[in-house]
């Protein structure tokens, strides 16, 4: 926007940029020198801007107004854009977060370096190729001959045990470690599980006992969802077969045991799919198709009414936020990432609500995580964003998700 200067005023040379720090000081300054200022003084620049002001053209008048407007609108167009660059950062901030949440995890082979056995030519240590430490204060092991290393007057016990066994047995890349007698795992907890190196399912084989003793079969098969989802037991099928007649109790008496045992693995399986999971993925038999009249409303059915409610009780800003959400979800719109932005109390959570009970009755799975447990527990099936996408405690730039697709 060009800047009209205004008749009577000489046009003053381009002003060098300052720093804010710089225009901080410089206004101090001359607010300094105003308070310095005699009544006397401050009268007499009063009189010379009345006697200017009296003394313009009316064209003068206009131009210099103008020159006024054009400042001010100059100043309103760099806060906006400001602020513009700030939505657009933290929109960018919410879009690379679901990327990184819709990337599936990183394969075991990716994640390969090589092996160790690049030499460093001034202290002897083994490191792998490129390899660099940006967590300390030197790069390499003794930063090229820089720093003095005092060798180790004995080596610890797991070192010397290393350095001692025999070479052909020692691991030396991942591939290696998943590697038991000959065969090479998929995972490492496979490889952990078969070397016997996992803690065992105690715990979790004490609290299905506990709650045999006063739990009703149905809270049963949810106790045993929840601790495939959250506890990740090392042996879920051992775990279920374990207690198979208490979570059937309930199916058994009008059934027999194979149409009762499919009941209660169709009951397990749907509270894993609220998460994504199923009875194949806990190595549990999945549960066949057949028909059933004795259950309550279907899943699908409850949530569909759950929508609907919530949907009638919704203002005008609700609604239009809904319905431009489920245009994506329906492939109506190609925006595919969103952000609610309001007060406390203005009926955000209940926007989500309607959101997650409107896409689990199409069939959905719906993926629900918050920042913190406590707004967690607001929203249905709600996980925290650690423990729903698996992110270590400790986030960094190198961090990356441990789900498993």
């Amino acid at each position: 926007m060009d800047l009209v200067q205004p008749d009577g005023v000489l046009p003053s040379p381009a002003r060098r940029q300052l720093t804010p720090e710089q225009r901080h000081r410089q206004s101090e300054l001359q607010r300094l020198r105003r308070a310095q200022l005699t009544e006397e003084q401050r009268e007499e620049i009063r009189a010379k801007q009345r006697r200017r002001r009296a003394e313009a053209t009316v064209e003068q008048r206009d131009r210099r107004n103008e020159y006024k407007r054009n400042r001010r609108a100059q100043s309103s167009a760099e806060k906006a854009k400001e602020i513009q660059n700030q939505h657009e950062m933290r929109r960018l901030g919410v879009r690379q977060t679901y990327k990184c949440a819709r990337e599936p995890a990183t394969t075991v082979q990716e994640l390969y370096i090589g092996q160790m056995n690049f030499e460093c030519e001034c202290c002897g240590a083994f490191h792998f190729e490129d390899e660099t430490r940006t967590d300390l204060k030197f790069s390499s092991c003794c930063e090229k001959g820089k720093v003095d290393l005092l060798p180790l007057a004995q080596y610890p016990d797991p070192l010397q045990s290393w350095l001692t066994v025999n070479d052909d047995n020692r691991a030396k890349s991942f591939e290696d470690l998943r590697t038991v007698n000959g065969v090479v795992c998929e995972t490492f907890v496979e490889a952990a599980k078969l070397l016997n190196l996992l803690e065992d399912d105690d715990n979790w084989n004490k609290t299905m006992e506990e709650a045999c003793q006063y739990q009703m079969p149905s809270q049963l098969r949810m106790l045993l969802a929840t601790i495939f989802l959250i506890g990740e037991p090392t042996n879920p099928r051992a775990l279920y077969y374990k207690f198979r007649d208490a979570l059937m109790e309930d199916f058994i008496r009008n059934h027999d045991v194979e149409y009762a045992e499919q009941k209660s693995l169709r009951d397990i399986e749907n509270h894993l799919l609220q998460f994504g999971k199923d009875c194949v993925h806990f190595g549990l038999p999945t549960p066949m198709a057949m028909e059933d009249n004795d259950n309550a409303e279907p899943i699908i059915q409850r949530n569909a009414i759950e929508s609907e409610r919530l949907i009638a009780l919704m203002n005008t800003e609700q609604r239009d936020a809904f319905n431009m959400i489920m245009d994506s979800v329906e492939g109506r719109i190609d925006q595919k990432c969103f952000f609610l932005s309001g007060v406390g109390g203005s009926g955000k959570t209940f926007v989500y609500k309607a959101l997650i009970s409107a896409n689990l009755a199409r069939g959905d799975i719906v993926k629900v995580v918050a920042p913190t447990g406590l707004a967690a527990t607001l929203l249905k099936n709600g996980q925290t964003v650690h423990s729903g996408f698996r992110l270590p405690i400790n986030l960094n730039e190198t961090s990356t998700s441990n789900i498993v697709q």
